[in-house]
């Protein structure tokens, strides 16, 4: 009995050291991810500040969305131009960025497009338009990737279509997909940003 007696304590000893060595280990990886995310949300650009803040009252869209959109699309250049025509911070189409000149009753002037005003002014209303199109953001950002009348085919054929977390699955364009992907990350760690950037004034 007295054997007996004198394990028990022993292994207690053994199972505490264990409980109290991985929770020791777990505060440290969290640390290292809270730091690790820290810093990766911190080299996030942050330009066009003033004028994202101004586009994103006017229009209702969140400035975390326009950030994530402006750095997925263009790195925040302003004179980038994809192969397919798309000019400017917010990468417009000449033909999108005249059709929403037209409902804004504004002058279009291609020049303009590499303009980060305008761009921005547009390109952000263009994604208003086509969320209130479909009441998702994914659904927005599929269609200002791909175009609404593919996501309009994806939804109305069940290609694709939304999870339980409201997001949009089953894109049948790998690109668009990766697109939506890396915009839902982006604009969760702009969110993240902006709101440290608050806390530090």
């Amino acid at each position: 009995m007295k054997r007996k007696l004198r394990i028990v304590p022993t292994v207690i000893f053994f199972v505490v050291s264990i409980a109290i060595i991985v929770l020791v280990a777990m505060l440290i990886y969290g640390a290292y991810v809270a730091i690790r995310n820290y810093r990766e949300n911190a080299s996030l650009p942050v330009e066009y500040s003033e004028i994202i803040e101004a586009v994103s009252k006017d229009e209702g869209v969140t400035e975390s969305i326009i950030y994530a959109v402006i750095y997925t699309e263009s790195s925040f250049d302003a004179e980038a131009k994809s192969s397919a025509g798309a000019i400017g911070l917010m990468q417009l189409l000449p033909s999108t960025a005249e059709w929403l000149c037209e409902i804004d009753g504004a002058e279009y002037d291609e020049a303009k497009l590499t303009d980060p005003e305008f761009s921005i002014k547009y390109g952000t209303k263009y994604l208003k338009i086509l969320y209130d199109r479909y009441k998702n953001w994914d659904a927005a950002h599929a269609a200002y990737h791909a175009g609404f009348s593919r996501v309009d085919s994806w939804l109305e054929d069940g290609i694709a279509k939304y999870n339980e977390d409201g997001q949009l699955v089953g894109i049948p364009i790998e690109s668009t997909e990766q697109y939506v992907n890396k915009i839902r990350e982006t604009r969760e760690r702009y969110y993240k940003r902006l709101e440290e950037l608050k806390n530090e004034n």
